[in-house]
């Protein structure tokens, strides 16, 4: 019998080791926090007649993006206009500037293409098929007056205060059978899962500034404003071309303005957080009124496992510190109002919680799979 479940054990893993390959390889690349663009647009379609086309690439990503992105300017008749392609990597732009001055009052179309297939092939060998190519055409106005002088634009600044729980595993603490972990999927940021759906607790909470930059662009004509992007050092993440950045303790913030078609950077600094400093970062706390809460058991806290999730052969009880063997989950409660749902098992989850559904179907318990996997 054990020849056999230890036999058992090792098919599985392989199937969930194919799974993973395959999945992996079917996507179309995309980082679950910077996935590839399937479009590309200019920053204004109402140009000044000295001014550029400038297309933003995400993620600091417009040098990646130059070999699959292809641009045709036409005028009103269709007839091309000439013109020269750039990269300015660090606002992370492709720019086409005209050979000649745009006509002022014309109308032009710029037709930008982003071969993201292509991309993805290339940047994470994801097949042929496993993503779409798409075209982006956009009619351009063309204002009758030039842009204005180079000058500082102004500039907003909003922040907002947040604290909350921490998600990092080396944090919680949990009870009746809970063993928390992480899974991983194509195309998806990382997820906290608490297996079994059974109570953990924080041991920190996570203060943060947000910081989001502006440019206050009801001063600036349409014009002026499409020949203006920013960028922002400082934060995490840094260094950032879009949106907002979050501080974990006090920092200086650098904000950067791009005036394209003249290349002049502009630079407001601004150093926040120092007045909450205490409120910022890790902030450690008692969840034992928490626990009392969610608990029938012991409370407990195990290591963190390569994998990315805890190991339920090293626990300790909390907070005491002395050994602790995980005892078996307690049933989950049937949600209100609703018949509780039938008991299966699939193969489909993301891994690693596959794994452990295809195990639970074997009816084996934690304490055996872990003697049998022999899990780090």
């Amino acid at each position: 019998m054990q020849r056999r479940r230890t036999a058992i054990l090792s098919a599985l893993w392989l199937a969930g080791v194919a799974l993973g390959v395959r999945e992996a390889s079917a996507h179309c690349g995309d980082d679950c926090t910077a996935p590839l663009p399937y479009i590309l647009g200019p920053t204004s379609e109402l140009l000044a007649p000295d001014s550029v086309l400038a297309y933003p690439v995400p993620d600091g990503r417009a040098a990646m993006a130059l070999p699959f992105f292809t641009l045709a300017v036409t005028d009103a008749n269709g007839v091309p206009v000439n013109g020269s392609v750039e990269v300015d990597s660090l606002f992370s732009l492709i720019v086409w500037r005209p050979a000649a001055p745009w006509a002022a009052g014309a109308k032009y179309t710029a037709t930008g293409r982003i071969d993201t297939a292509g991309w993805a092939m290339a940047e994470y060998g994801a097949p042929p098929d496993a993503c779409t190519t798409n075209e982006n055409p956009v009619e351009l106005t063309i204002d009758a007056m030039p842009l204005p002088a180079p000058a500082a634009p102004p500039v907003l600044v909003e922040t907002e205060h947040t604290i909350v729980d921490s998600d990092s595993l080396d944090a919680l603490v949990c009870c009746d059978g809970a063993i928390p972990g992480r899974s991983y999927g194509p195309g998806s940021c990382p997820a906290l899962e608490l297996y079994d759906a059974h109570p953990c607790a924080s041991l920190r909470r996570l203060g943060a500034l947000a910081v989001h930059h502006t440019l206050d662009r009801s001063a600036l004509s349409p014009a002026a404003s499409g020949n203006l992007v920013t960028r922002v050092i400082g934060g995490t993440p840094a260094p950032r071309v879009f949106g907002g950045v979050r501080l974990y303790a006090p920092e200086c913030v650098r904000l950067e303005i791009l005036d394209v078609a003249r290349g002049v950077i502009f630079v407001d600094e601004r150093c926040l957080g120092d007045d909450i400093a205490d409120q910022l970062g890790d902030i450690d706390v008692d969840p034992t009124a928490r626990l009392a809460e969610l608990c029938e058991g012991q409370a407990y806290t195990c290591e963190v496992s390569r994998s990315d999730r805890w190991n339920a052969t090293r626990c300790k009880t909390w907070p005491e510190g002395a050994h602790f063997d995980v005892p078996e989950p307690m049933p989950a409660p049937a949600p209100v109002d609703e018949p509780a749902a039938t008991t299966g098992c699939t193969m489909g989850e993301r891994p690693p919680a596959w794994l452990l559904a295809g195990l639970l179907c074997l009816g084996l318990g934690r304490r055996r799979l872990a003697a049998l996997a022999r899990l780090p």
